[in-house]
């Protein structure tokens, strides 16, 4: 079980953490859960999703609520803010954790999956950012993290269509803010 220094200093908050449903997402939305946040966490219709509500009872944190949602999906975006918003009215803290990983091989390239990396690691930030924003401007206090890689800065061989989405992520993150 994930414990707080701060126990409570995010109560009354309303977190969403894309990806939360395993890895680092999973540990962000324990984390903020622990600090008093009501918790949603996303993740795609699948066993990971399936299997969450179990690790929600397990892990103690009755503040943590799971949504389906594919975040490359701008209709299960728009589904999953509107879910929020009914839910808990305003957010807080968008956390930007959805992401794939990806071995690009240039000689047999395909655009449809690199493509696909684009919108999950890219466009989804910018769909996630625009969609919190209405219910970030009813919060008194509000931040957005975009969860990287260290891809978008350094590379090996085979990585070409991950890292340009990270490196991407960096740029997006950068003009954001």
């Amino acid at each position: 079980m994930i414990t707080s220094l701060s126990e409570n200093q995010f109560a009354g908050k309303v977190a969403l953490v894309t990806g939360g449903a395993a890895g680092i997402g999973w540990a962000s939305a324990c984390a903020l859960a622990a600090d008093g946040a009501q918790v949603a966490i996303c993740s795609r219709p699948g066993k990971t999703l399936d299997d969450v509500g179990e690790r929600i009872r397990k892990s103690g944190f009755e503040n943590i609520t799971p949504f389906a949602a594919d975040v490359s999906s701008e209709s299960d975006m728009k589904t999953l803010f509107a879910a929020i918003g009914k839910k808990y009215g305003h957010l807080n803290f968008l956390v930007n954790n959805a992401g794939i990983d990806s071995f690009c091989d240039l000689e047999n390239f395909s655009l449809a999956e690199f493509k696909r990396v684009l919108d999950v690691n890219v466009s989804s930030i910018f769909m996630a950012v625009s969609e919190a924003l209405v219910l970030m401007r009813k919060a008194v206090d509000a931040a957005i993290v975009n969860v990287g890689s260290v891809h978008g800065h350094v590379t090996t061989a085979g990585r070409s269509d991950y890292v340009t989405s990270k490196t991407a992520l960096i740029g997006a993150t950068r003009a954001m803010a």
